[in-house]
C-alpha cells in the first residue's frame, strides 16, 4: 500500500497542481515514516467586542490599543476596554510610538490620554508613519517626499525637515522602519535613509550608500516585518523579502499566478505572528478574497479562509500579555490564538487539505482503499466529530463528497479513518476536511490501496 504524498503547500492550480492547504500548515515530522505532518491553524478565542469594523492593533509599552470604528481604545490583560479618543475615517490605520506617543497615518495623534488632530501646517498630507530614533516618519501623499518630526514630539514639524527619494522618478507607495532606517517604498525603487544628524542640524537623515534597490511595492500596508526582515508585495506582484540589498522572491508560481488574476491588488495587507515555533507572514487581498500566508520557519505557502468566505477575515496581530492578538476586520473584535480553541470567534473553523494527483502516466488506476491516519478520540464528551472527503477525477475542477467517516469517539485514540471501493479514475484528486468544533487537527500519513 503507496502512501499519497501529504502535501506541504497550496498551489491551487486545477488540472497541473492542485495541492492546497486552507487553515492548514506542514511542520517536520517529530517521529514517524513520513517526513512532514500537518497541523490544524490555531483556534481564535474571542477577547473583547468593539464597534465598528477593525481598523489595527498596536501594542506600546506593553499595552495593547485597538481601533475600531472611529474610536481608539485601550484594552487591558483582562479584556477591558477604555475609549480614549476619536479617530475619524475608515478602513485600516498605520500606527507610529515614541513611548508616550501614538501618530497615526490620518494625522491624528494620542498624547497627554488625549487624542486630537495634529494641526501644524508643516505636516502635509501623509500616506504612512513610523518611528526612527524618536523621529515620527511619514511619507507624502502622491508624491516622492518624506520627512520627520520633531525629536519627541508627534506634534510639531519643521518646514525643512524633509527630503526626496528622486534616484528614480516615482512616487512613494510607503514606508517601514527597520534597523534605525527608513525604507522607502517607491512604485519602481526602494531607497534606505538613516539617521546621521549630519552637522547637528537639519534633516537628520541621508541615504545610506549602495542601499537602492530596482523594485517597488504595489500597497500601502503590503509591507510589515518578522524574522528581523522586511516583506512586502513587489511592483512584480510576486512577495519578497529584503535580505541586504537585495529583495529575495519567496512566492512559488501558484501564490503569482494567483495574485496576476486579482482585479486589485493595492489594498493588500500585510501582517505576521509567530505560532508553535513557526514564524508566519500574511498577505491578505480584501477585493480578491484571498489570504495566503508563508511559513518562514519551512518555506511553504499555506491559505486562511473564515468560513463561508474565500479570505481570513483578520486585519492585524501582536503580541502583548503573553498572546497573540488579532483583530476581526467585520466586528473589529479582538481575540487570542489558542491551540485549545478549534473555532474562529465562536463560528466554524473548517481546515481543509487537497492532495497532490493520484495519475500513472494516463493508465486506469482502480482506488480500493485509502486510509488517512490521524489524530482521533478527541471528540466532545456526547459529540461525534467526522473528516469528509471529496474526490475529483478531472484533476481538481469539479467534486464529488463521499460519506463523512467518524474520528473516533472519546478516547477512541486507536481509530482508523478509512473508505473503500473508490473506483477507477486517470486522473484522482482526493480533498479532505475537518469542520468540527472542538476537534485539534493533526495528520500524520495517507495509504492508498490501489492497482
Amino acid at each position: 500500500m503507496p502512501s499519497i504524498q501529504l502535501p506541504v503547500h497550496s498551489y491551487n492550480e486545477p488540472s497541473s497542481a492542485p495541492s492546497r492547504l486552507v487553515n492548514v500548515y506542514a511542520e517536520q515530522a517529530i517521529a514517524g515514516k513520513q517526513p512532514v505532518r500537518l497541523l490544524g491553524a490555531p483556534g481564535i478565542v474571542p477577547w473583547c467586542s468593539l464597534g465598528g469594523g477593525g481598523r489595527g492593533l498596536y501594542v506600546m509599552r506593553g499595552i495593547l490599543y485597538a481601533v475600531s470604528g472611529t474610536t481608539l481604545y485601550k484594552i487591558d490583560d483582562t479584556g477591558s476596554q477604555t475609549p480614549l479618543g476619536t479617530l475619524p475615517g475608515s478602513g485600516r490605520l498605520m500606527f507610529a510610538g515614541n513611548g508616550t506617543e501614538i501618530m497615526f497615518s490620518n494625522r491624528y495623534l494620542f498624547s497627554n490620554g488625549t487624542v486630537s488632530q495634529i494641526t501644524d501646517p508643516d505636516l502635509p498630507a501623509i500616506s504612512a508613519v513610523d518611528m526612527v530614533d524618536n523621529y515620527f516618519i511619514y511619507s507624502v501623499d502622491g508624491s516622492s517626499q518624506w520627512g520627520c518630526s520633531d525629536l519627541y514630539s508627534g506634534a510639531t514639524y519643521d518646514a525643512l525637515d524633509f527630503a526626496s527619494t528622486d534616484l528614480v522618478a516615482d512616487d512613494l507607495v510607503t514606508l517601514i522602519a527597520d534597523h534605525r532606517q527608513a525604507l522607502l517604498f517607491g512604485q519602481e525603487s526602494i531607497e534606505a535613509w538613516w539617521n546621521s544628524a549630519a552637522a547637528g542640524s537639519g534633516f537628520p537623515f541621508e541615504r545610506v550608500a549602495g542601499a537602492f534597490i530596482e523594485l517597488g511595492a504595489l500597497a500601502r500596508h503590503g509591507v510589515c516585518k518578522q524574522d528581523n526582515s522586511v516583506w512586502f508585495l513587489a511592483s512584480d506582484k510576486t512577495i519578497r523579502v529584503i535580505r541586504g540589498q537585495t529583495a529575495v522572491r519567496v512566492s512559488q508560481h501558484g501564490v503569482e499566478k494567483a495574485i496576476a488574476r486579482y482585479a486589485r491588488v493595492d489594498d493588500c495587507e500585510a501582517y505576521s505572528y509567530t505560532w508553535g515555533g513557526h514564524l508566519f507572514v500574511a498577505f491578505n487581498f480584501p477585493s480578491a478574497g484571498a489570504t495566503w500566508v508563508y511559513d518562514c520557519t519551512v518555506n511553504e505557502w499555506h491559505e486562511r479562509a473564515t468560513y463561508g468566505a474565500t479570505a481570513l477575515d483578520i486585519r492585524d496581530s501582536v503580541s502583548c500579555y503573553g498572546r497573540v492578538f488579532v483583530q476581526q476586520t467585520s466586528t473589529g473584535a479582538v481575540g487570542y490564538l489558542s491551540n485549545e480553541t478549534h473555532t474562529e470567534f465562536g463560528g466554524t473553523l473548517r481546515r481543509e487539505w487537497t492532495y497532490p494527483q493520484v495519475y500513472e502516466t494516463n493508465r486506469q488506476v482502480t482506488h480500493s482503499q485509502l486510509e488517512i491516519v490521524c489524530r482521533t478520540g478527541d471528540a466532545p464528551l456526547n459529540q461525534i466529530a467526522h473528516i469528509n472527503l471529496e474526490i475529483s477525477d478531472d484533476g481538481g475542477n469539479t467534486w464529488l463528497l463521499l460519506p463523512s467517516r467518524e474520528l473516533g469517539r472519546t478516547g477512541q485514540y486507536e481509530h482508523v479513518v478509512r473508505w473503500n471501493r473508490l473506483g477507477q479514475a486517470r486522473d484522482r484528486v482526493y480533498r479532505a476536511s475537518i469542520d468540527d468544533a472542538n476537534v485539534p487537527v493533526l495528520i500524520t500519513d495517507t495509504v492508498l490501496r490501489a492497482e
